[in-house]
Protein backbone atom coordinates (compact mmCIF):
# COMPACT_ATOMS: atom_id res chain seq x y z
CA UNK A 1 0.00 0.00 0.00
CA UNK A 2 2.76 2.46 0.93
CA UNK A 3 4.49 1.97 -2.44
CA UNK A 4 1.27 2.68 -4.34
CA UNK A 5 0.62 5.84 -2.31
CA UNK A 6 4.19 7.15 -2.73
CA UNK A 7 4.27 6.47 -6.47
CA UNK A 8 0.82 8.04 -6.84
CA UNK A 9 1.93 11.09 -4.88
CA UNK A 10 5.05 11.58 -7.01
CA UNK A 11 3.11 11.24 -10.25
CA UNK A 12 0.38 13.50 -8.88
CA UNK A 13 2.82 16.31 -8.08
CA UNK A 14 4.48 15.99 -11.51
CA UNK A 15 1.13 16.09 -13.30
CA UNK A 16 0.04 19.05 -11.18
CA UNK A 17 3.20 20.93 -12.15
CA UNK A 18 2.59 20.15 -15.84
CA UNK A 19 -1.06 21.24 -15.61
CA UNK A 20 0.00 24.47 -13.89
CA UNK A 21 2.49 25.15 -16.67
CA UNK A 22 -0.13 24.42 -19.34
CA UNK A 23 -2.67 26.69 -17.65
CA UNK A 24 -0.20 29.55 -17.35
CA UNK A 25 0.86 29.26 -20.98
CA UNK A 26 -2.75 29.05 -22.13
CA UNK A 27 -3.54 32.21 -20.18
CA UNK A 28 -0.59 34.00 -21.84
CA UNK A 29 -1.45 32.71 -25.32
CA UNK A 30 1.61 30.46 -25.50
CA UNK A 31 1.84 26.83 -26.61
CA UNK A 32 2.35 24.15 -24.00
CA UNK A 33 4.20 21.90 -26.46
CA UNK A 34 6.87 24.37 -27.61
CA UNK A 35 9.36 26.51 -25.75
CA UNK A 36 11.12 26.21 -22.38
CA UNK A 37 9.69 27.23 -19.02
CA UNK A 38 10.53 30.84 -18.13
CA UNK A 39 10.98 32.67 -14.85
CA UNK A 40 8.00 34.81 -13.82
CA UNK A 41 10.29 37.67 -12.89
CA UNK A 42 13.18 37.97 -15.38
CA UNK A 43 11.84 35.66 -18.14
CA UNK A 44 15.07 33.63 -18.18
CA UNK A 45 14.91 29.92 -19.06
CA UNK A 46 14.51 27.94 -15.84
CA UNK A 47 17.14 25.41 -14.82
CA UNK A 48 15.83 21.82 -14.50
CA UNK A 49 16.55 21.91 -10.74
CA UNK A 50 14.03 24.77 -10.47
CA UNK A 51 11.28 22.56 -11.91
CA UNK A 52 11.19 19.78 -9.31
CA UNK A 53 7.67 19.77 -7.85
CA UNK A 54 7.37 20.97 -4.22
CA UNK A 55 11.09 20.51 -3.44
CA UNK A 56 12.28 23.34 -5.69
CA UNK A 57 9.85 25.80 -4.11
CA UNK A 58 10.88 24.77 -0.59
CA UNK A 59 14.66 24.75 -1.19
CA UNK A 60 14.45 28.13 -2.96
CA UNK A 61 12.38 29.48 -0.05
CA UNK A 62 9.60 30.57 -2.38
CA UNK A 63 11.83 32.70 -4.60
CA UNK A 64 13.09 32.36 -8.15
CA UNK A 65 16.59 30.90 -8.35
CA UNK A 66 17.74 33.26 -11.12
CA UNK A 67 16.50 36.66 -9.96
CA UNK A 68 15.10 36.22 -6.45
CA UNK A 69 11.55 37.34 -7.26
CA UNK A 70 8.93 35.94 -4.90
CA UNK A 71 6.99 33.06 -6.44
CA UNK A 72 3.24 32.66 -6.21
CA UNK A 73 2.09 30.32 -3.44
CA UNK A 74 -0.30 28.83 -5.97
CA UNK A 75 2.63 26.80 -7.38
CA UNK A 76 3.21 25.11 -4.04
CA UNK A 77 -0.52 24.65 -3.33
CA UNK A 78 -1.11 23.12 -6.76
CA UNK A 79 1.72 20.60 -6.46
CA UNK A 80 0.83 19.66 -2.90
CA UNK A 81 -2.82 19.08 -3.85
CA UNK A 82 -1.63 17.01 -6.81
CA UNK A 83 0.60 14.91 -4.56
CA UNK A 84 -2.19 14.29 -2.04
CA UNK A 85 -4.76 13.40 -4.69
CA UNK A 86 -2.25 11.26 -6.57
CA UNK A 87 -1.43 9.39 -3.38
CA UNK A 88 -5.13 8.82 -2.80
CA UNK A 89 -5.54 7.35 -6.28
CA UNK A 90 -2.67 4.98 -5.44
CA UNK A 91 -4.54 3.98 -2.27
CA UNK A 92 -7.78 3.45 -4.21
CA UNK A 93 -6.00 1.28 -6.78
CA UNK A 94 -4.53 -0.79 -3.93
CA UNK A 95 -8.07 -1.12 -2.54
CA UNK A 96 -9.22 -2.53 -5.88
CA UNK A 97 -11.33 0.37 -7.16
CA UNK A 98 -13.09 -0.22 -10.51
CA UNK A 99 -11.65 1.00 -13.80
CA UNK A 100 -14.47 3.53 -14.14
CA UNK A 101 -13.68 4.73 -10.64
CA UNK A 102 -10.04 5.36 -11.59
CA UNK A 103 -11.07 7.16 -14.79
CA UNK A 104 -13.52 9.31 -12.86
CA UNK A 105 -10.88 10.15 -10.25
CA UNK A 106 -8.31 11.11 -12.90
CA UNK A 107 -10.79 13.44 -14.61
CA UNK A 108 -11.85 15.04 -11.33
CA UNK A 109 -8.23 15.56 -10.27
CA UNK A 110 -7.29 17.05 -13.64
CA UNK A 111 -10.22 19.45 -13.42
CA UNK A 112 -9.39 20.44 -9.85
CA UNK A 113 -5.75 21.16 -10.69
CA UNK A 114 -6.58 23.05 -13.90
CA UNK A 115 -9.09 25.27 -12.09
CA UNK A 116 -6.74 25.98 -9.18
CA UNK A 117 -4.03 26.97 -11.67
CA UNK A 118 -6.17 29.24 -13.85
CA UNK A 119 -8.22 30.83 -11.08
CA UNK A 120 -5.28 31.08 -8.70
CA UNK A 121 -2.94 32.66 -11.23
CA UNK A 122 -5.28 34.61 -13.50
CA UNK A 123 -8.60 34.80 -11.57
CA UNK A 124 -10.20 33.15 -14.59
CA UNK A 125 -12.41 30.07 -14.99
CA UNK A 126 -12.48 28.34 -18.38
CA UNK A 127 -16.13 27.93 -19.36
CA UNK A 128 -15.46 25.34 -22.12
CA UNK A 129 -13.34 23.20 -19.77
CA UNK A 130 -15.77 23.50 -16.84
CA UNK A 131 -18.94 22.83 -18.81
CA UNK A 132 -17.23 20.04 -20.79
CA UNK A 133 -16.19 18.42 -17.53
CA UNK A 134 -19.77 18.68 -16.25
CA UNK A 135 -21.13 16.91 -19.33
CA UNK A 136 -18.56 14.10 -18.98
CA UNK A 137 -19.46 13.66 -15.33
CA UNK A 138 -23.09 13.16 -16.36
CA UNK A 139 -22.14 10.51 -18.94
CA UNK A 140 -19.72 8.42 -16.86
CA UNK A 141 -21.12 5.62 -14.66
CA UNK A 142 -21.83 6.95 -11.18
CA UNK A 143 -21.29 4.99 -7.97
CA UNK A 144 -24.17 6.65 -6.16
CA UNK A 145 -27.11 8.92 -6.85
CA UNK A 146 -29.06 9.44 -10.06
CA UNK A 147 -28.77 11.74 -13.05
CA UNK A 148 -31.75 13.70 -11.70
CA UNK A 149 -29.93 14.06 -8.37
CA UNK A 150 -26.91 15.63 -10.04
CA UNK A 151 -28.94 17.85 -12.37
CA UNK A 152 -31.00 19.03 -9.43
CA UNK A 153 -27.85 19.96 -7.51
CA UNK A 154 -26.43 21.77 -10.54
CA UNK A 155 -29.64 23.80 -10.78
CA UNK A 156 -29.55 24.59 -7.06
CA UNK A 157 -26.03 25.98 -7.36
CA UNK A 158 -27.02 28.15 -10.33
CA UNK A 159 -29.80 29.64 -8.19
CA UNK A 160 -27.49 29.96 -5.17
CA UNK A 161 -24.80 31.82 -7.11
CA UNK A 162 -27.47 33.82 -8.91
CA UNK A 163 -28.74 35.16 -5.58
CA UNK A 164 -25.19 36.12 -4.58
CA UNK A 165 -24.70 37.77 -7.96
CA UNK A 166 -27.79 39.93 -7.43
CA UNK A 167 -26.90 40.87 -3.84
CA UNK A 168 -23.33 41.83 -4.75
CA UNK A 169 -24.39 43.44 -8.06
CA UNK A 170 -21.97 41.21 -9.96
CA UNK A 171 -18.94 42.17 -7.86
CA UNK A 172 -18.75 39.06 -5.68
CA UNK A 173 -19.60 36.36 -8.21
CA UNK A 174 -18.51 35.95 -11.83
CA UNK A 175 -19.96 33.91 -14.69
CA UNK A 176 -17.23 31.32 -14.17
CA UNK A 177 -18.53 30.64 -10.67
CA UNK A 178 -21.92 29.64 -12.11
CA UNK A 179 -20.14 27.05 -14.25
CA UNK A 180 -18.18 25.80 -11.23
CA UNK A 181 -21.46 25.35 -9.38
CA UNK A 182 -22.72 23.16 -12.22
CA UNK A 183 -19.47 21.17 -12.09
CA UNK A 184 -19.85 20.62 -8.34
CA UNK A 185 -23.43 19.46 -8.74
CA UNK A 186 -22.77 17.05 -11.60
CA UNK A 187 -19.58 15.56 -10.12
CA UNK A 188 -20.86 14.97 -6.58
CA UNK A 189 -24.64 15.21 -6.45
CA UNK A 190 -26.60 15.53 -3.21
CA UNK A 191 -25.48 15.74 -0.41
CA UNK A 192 -21.75 15.77 -1.23
CA UNK A 193 -21.92 18.85 -3.46
CA UNK A 194 -23.41 20.92 -0.62
CA UNK A 195 -20.72 19.71 1.78
CA UNK A 196 -17.99 20.51 -0.77
CA UNK A 197 -19.31 24.06 -1.20
CA UNK A 198 -19.51 24.55 2.56
CA UNK A 199 -15.94 23.31 3.03
CA UNK A 200 -14.78 25.61 0.22
CA UNK A 201 -16.48 28.65 1.72
CA UNK A 202 -15.03 27.90 5.16
CA UNK A 203 -11.52 27.64 3.68
CA UNK A 204 -12.11 30.90 1.82
CA UNK A 205 -13.35 32.65 4.96
CA UNK A 206 -10.30 31.61 6.99
CA UNK A 207 -7.95 32.62 4.18
CA UNK A 208 -9.66 36.00 3.87
CA UNK A 209 -9.40 36.61 7.63
CA UNK A 210 -5.72 35.66 7.53
CA UNK A 211 -5.04 38.10 4.68
CA UNK A 212 -6.91 40.83 6.54
CA UNK A 213 -4.92 40.22 9.72
CA UNK A 214 -1.55 40.46 7.96
CA UNK A 215 -2.86 43.43 5.94
CA UNK A 216 -2.31 41.74 2.58
CA UNK A 217 -5.90 42.43 1.56
CA UNK A 218 -8.96 44.51 2.40
CA UNK A 219 -12.68 43.94 1.99
CA UNK A 220 -12.54 44.95 -1.67
CA UNK A 221 -9.68 42.62 -2.61
CA UNK A 222 -10.91 39.95 -5.08
CA UNK A 223 -10.23 36.39 -3.96
CA UNK A 224 -10.24 33.21 -6.09
CA UNK A 225 -13.50 31.49 -5.12
CA UNK A 226 -12.75 28.74 -7.64
CA UNK A 227 -9.63 27.71 -5.71
CA UNK A 228 -11.60 27.38 -2.47
CA UNK A 229 -14.39 25.41 -4.16
CA UNK A 230 -11.86 23.05 -5.74
CA UNK A 231 -10.23 22.42 -2.37
CA UNK A 232 -13.69 21.67 -1.01
CA UNK A 233 -14.31 19.32 -3.95
CA UNK A 234 -11.01 17.50 -3.37
CA UNK A 235 -11.57 17.07 0.38
CA UNK A 236 -15.17 15.92 -0.06
CA UNK A 237 -14.35 13.52 -2.89
CA UNK A 238 -11.62 11.88 -0.83
CA UNK A 239 -13.83 11.70 2.24
CA UNK A 240 -17.01 10.58 0.46
CA UNK A 241 -17.04 7.09 2.02
CA UNK A 242 -16.59 8.52 5.52
CA UNK A 243 -19.29 11.16 4.90
CA UNK A 244 -21.80 8.57 3.69
CA UNK A 245 -21.03 6.37 6.69
CA UNK A 246 -21.39 9.30 9.07
CA UNK A 247 -24.74 10.27 7.51
CA UNK A 248 -25.91 6.66 7.52
CA UNK A 249 -26.35 6.58 3.73
CA UNK A 250 -25.80 3.31 1.89
CA UNK A 251 -23.93 3.83 -1.39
Amino acid sequence: MVIEIVIGGIFGSIIASAIGCAAMRAGDGRSFFYGRSLCDGCQKILHPLALIPILSFCFQKGRARCCGVRLSRIYLLLEMVGAILGGYIGYEIWQGVSTWGVIRWILVIGFILWTIATDGHKMLVSLPVTLGFSVIMMILPFEYGTIFNRLFMAGCFVIFFGVQYLFTKGKGIGTGDFALGIALGTSLGFPLAIIAAMVGYVIGAFHAMYLLMIKKADRRTPLPLGVYLMLGLAITFMGSSFIFSWLGIVQ
